[in-house]
């Protein structure tokens, strides 16, 4: 017997007339099968909604313990690829690729991107709501000078 059914039975018992014995006797057998029937629903609806809330609350350790690992292994793999680009622009030459092992390391260097150095100044005919990066680089390569930007250029490290 579900809750739905045991509150059935609870407007059965106040819509039940109780004018006879009988009618008095069927009233208290049938009050006392709901009160165990609901009394034994809820106390296992309750043990369900305990375990759940601690299910939840395993679930939010776990999901900050793996986010804290997460971030452990994104910065180490960050620090080492940089421990690695410094070490191959140091030995390579630019643009030359090495074989080491499985692995073919490449120093090459970055196509021109816009560094925004104030975009206050920037004319309007760059401006969208921000700085139109597109249409300022395109200035700066054809020689145009572009107050608050500038070109600047990196390397990276193609591990391949």
């Amino acid at each position: 017997m579900n809750l739905y059914q045991i509150t059935g039975q609870y407007a059965q018992l106040a819509d039940m007339d109780m004018e006879t014995d009988a009618d008095v006797s069927a009233f208290l057998e049938l009050l006392g099968e709901i009160n165990d029937a609901f009394e034994v629903k809820v106390e296992n609806y309750c043990k369900l909604l305990a375990n759940l809330e601690a299910d939840e609350a395993a679930f939010e350790c776990e999901i900050e313990r793996l986010e804290k690992a997460l971030r452990s292994r994104r910065n180490k793999r960050a620090r080492i690829r940089e421990r690695l680009e410094s070490a191959c622009k140091e030995v390579l030459e630019e643009g030359k690729s090495r074989t080491c092992g499985t692995f073919s390391v490449l120093v090459k260097r970055c196509p021109p991107r816009v560094n925004v150095v104030d975009s206050s100044i920037i004319g309007e005919e760059y401006l969208k709501s921000e700085p139109d990066i597109a249409k300022i680089k395109k200035a700066l390569i054809d020689g145009e000078t572009v107050p608050g930007a500038e070109l600047t250029r990196g390397t990276t490290l193609v591990i391949s």
